[in-house]
């Protein structure tokens, strides 16, 4: 006797897939970041090639949520999606951030003072060894910008929403404008916004999924067509950017701007990966069921997966000796051992405070 499991109701599955691929990705840019300060002994040649590829993982995310909640459905006022996102995200941000800042000293990596740090860090950012939590002022910027533009969205036409995306492109090159000119066009020592500001960040991923949303509903080979030159000549430029300072400077931060989310580069690897990975389609619904659930998880997965990154390094990495093996095996046992701790913490009375 066979049994079937059905699709997964309600969920969009192509992109659960998607959400997924960057939640893996994030991890494996962590478990590159091992490697990274020895850069000067060769290792950048396979933190290029691979952590290069992993960086549209950041823009895929916004890109995921502006798809799902833009614009905002007729009966939901700004009130309503504020609650409602942010209650899913603030605690459990809360609480990760702090057990960051504590955890540590519990098995000894940090002393009370460290703690004492970390813990008054929180009350203007981040942690220091909580690095990745990053995302989450960036993103809670993005919900707070949702319900602003949402009415915006909903009448906008075509032409127009085609026109912003594509200023919101070009001042995506100012990153590499400033080696040249760091102030322009009205910037100053006094004034730091200048006319492009508002156009740009990553406000661009959130519009530019609304209207992928709204406008490409294209072929299989219409989207490779499209997609394939997006990802080649944008992952391409990012090899060739972090080439070109890894051999020039001794600055990490001149390396990673080739690796900077709202570049060129980047985006035209977010948006080609984007484009094609919406022409997924799954027969199997076991198959789509787990990718479902890993994709519920993803925020669980994210929150915890440094904890555990650490421990699996420390483990893993020194039995095998091959670079990109060791990044990419760290990097899958982590994912998969974070989705199981955090699918285990999810049954737990009141999960969606500690997990969402």
């Amino acid at each position: 006797m066979s049994t079937s499991v059905s699709m997964p109701e309600g969920r969009i599955v192509w992109l659960d897939f998607i959400r997924v691929a960057a939640c893996l990705m994030v991890v494996m840019v962590h478990s590159c970041d091992f490697f990274y300060y020895t850069i000067g002994e060769g290792n950048y040649l396979w933190i290029n090639l691979i952590d290069g590829f992993m960086r549209p993982c950041v823009p895929l995310f916004v890109m995921v949520s502006s798809y799902l909640l833009l614009p905002l459905r007729d009966s939901e006022t700004p009130g309503m999606f504020y609650r409602r996102r942010f209650v899913r995200i603030l605690v459990p941000f809360a609480i990760w951030s702090v057990l960051y800042a504590v955890l540590p000293w519990s098995w000894g990596e940090f002393d009370g003072a460290r703690v004492a740090r970390e813990l008054a860090r929180l009350a203007y950012n981040f942690n220091d060894y909580a690095y990745h939590m990053w995302f989450m002022y960036m993103f809670v910027g993005i919900y707070l910008i949702m319900p602003v533009i949402s009415p915006w969205l909903k009448g906008v036409s075509k032409r127009f929403e085609q026109g912003f995306l594509v200023v919101w492109f070009a001042v995506t090159f100012i990153e590499y404008v400033r080696l040249w000119q760091p102030q322009l066009l009205g910037e100053c020592g006094w004034n730091g916004f200048g006319p492009f500001w508002y156009v740009s960040g990553y406000i661009g991923y959130v519009v530019l999924a609304h209207y992928i949303r709204m406008h490409v509903d294209w072929s299989v080979r219409r989207s490779l067509a499209v997609g394939i030159p997006m990802l080649a000549v944008g992952y391409g430029a990012t090899l060739l950017i972090f080439d070109h300072f890894a051999a020039t400077s001794d600055n990490w931060v001149d390396w990673e701007l080739g690796w900077r989310f709202c570049t060129p580069n980047v985006a035209l690897m977010a948006a080609g990966i984007f484009v094609m990975m919406k022409r997924i389609r799954v027969r199997s619904g076991r198959v789509a069921a787990v990718v479902g659930d890993m994709s519920k998880m993803s925020f669980g997965i994210y929150l915890i997966h440094l904890f555990v990154l650490r421990a699996v390094n420390d483990l893993v990495g020194p039995h095998i000796e091959s670079i990109p093996g060791t990044m990419f095996t760290v990097g899958v046992v982590t994912f998969l051992l974070s989705y199981g701790i955090t699918k285990a913490l999810s049954y737990l009375p009141g999960s969606r405070y500690l997990v969402g």
